[in-house]
């Protein structure tokens, strides 16, 4: 049982919790780094920093495939992009082999934005490095076996095993123990 008000309510409800700490440590980076990018001239929500990579690297992209190669669904691209657009940083120009694509390239505001950006990843990286060592794990490699482990089995395919054995185990009402 849990003592209220606890110091952190979400740390203490334990385990069962453990995405929502993901997503708070997730939320923190996040926002860390994107003052620190703000700070150091950037103007694109950090969350767009792999996007911006990806069309500098491949310029020309339908807006599909780099939903695809950032795993991030369609919808919240589109949103993406459109930011990024307003901020002009990208510009769209219709595909020649089919109208209804429209191509992704960096605008040269876009260009420059990468450019810096790119100086400062190794900045990012050794701070990753830091926390790293610090607590004496690998970040990249758990997060490699996170990943390959929800590839193989996902979690709410893990969820419904055990709530179907929890199921087989509890006795049913006018059933003996």
């Amino acid at each position: 049982m849990i003592t209220y008000p606890a110091p952190d309510f979400i740390a203490a409800l334990g385990q069962p919790f453990l995405a929502r700490r993901f997503q708070r440590l997730v939320e923190s980076f996040v926002d860390d780094i994107e003052t620190f990018l703000l700070d150091s001239g950037l103007t694109a929500p950090a969350r767009s920093l792999s996007t911006l990579l990806l069309v500098d690297d491949m310029p020309g992209l339908a807006i599909m495939q780099v939903a695809k190669q950032v795993q991030m669904s369609h919808p919240l691209m589109i949103n993406l992009l459109s930011q990024l657009e307003q901020l002009k940083l990208v510009h769209f120009m219709p595909d020649e082999s089919d109208r209804r694509r429209r191509l992704i390239f960096l605008t040269d505001q876009g260009q420059a934005e990468v450019a810096r950006l790119r100086t400062l990843l190794p900045v990012i990286n050794a701070a990753y490095a830091e926390l790293a060592r610090e607590i004496n794990i690998d970040l990249i490699a758990v997060v490699n076996r996170l990943d390959d482990a929800l590839a193989r089995r996902g979690f709410r395919q893990r969820l419904d095993s055990i709530a179907e054995i929890r199921a087989d185990l509890t006795p049913q009402p006018g059933q003996e123990p």
